[in-house]
């Protein structure tokens, strides 16, 4: 099984690559959130992450308007990725 570091890593990758073009997919975007979460609190309720990611989950609509902040998120949760990557390494 994977650690939660594993797990929410793999999740981010995944979250950031899904597109924000549409209503549609915010609400899809949203949808993939909440059922991240609900696995994190189930299988992972001891993992502890970065109060930033919790910006994350709920700045999709801002990311959908502004660029620039998408960028800067996105980048953010990708340095947090690494990190993450990194820990579960050392491990």
């Amino acid at each position: 099984m994977k650690s939660g570091a594993q797990y929410l890593a793999d999740e981010l990758e995944r979250l950031i690559s899904l597109p924000l073009n549409t209503k549609e997919d915010l609400e899809h975007w949203y949808t993939e959130r909440y059922a991240l979460e609900k696995v994190l609190i189930t299988k992972y309720p001891n993992f502890q992450y970065l109060h930033e990611v919790d910006h994350f989950f709920d700045d999709a609509d801002i990311r959908r308007e502004d660029s620039d902040y998408r960028e800067w998120q996105h980048q953010r949760m990708l340095n947090y990725v690494a990190c993450l990557r990194n820990e579960t390494s050392t491990n």
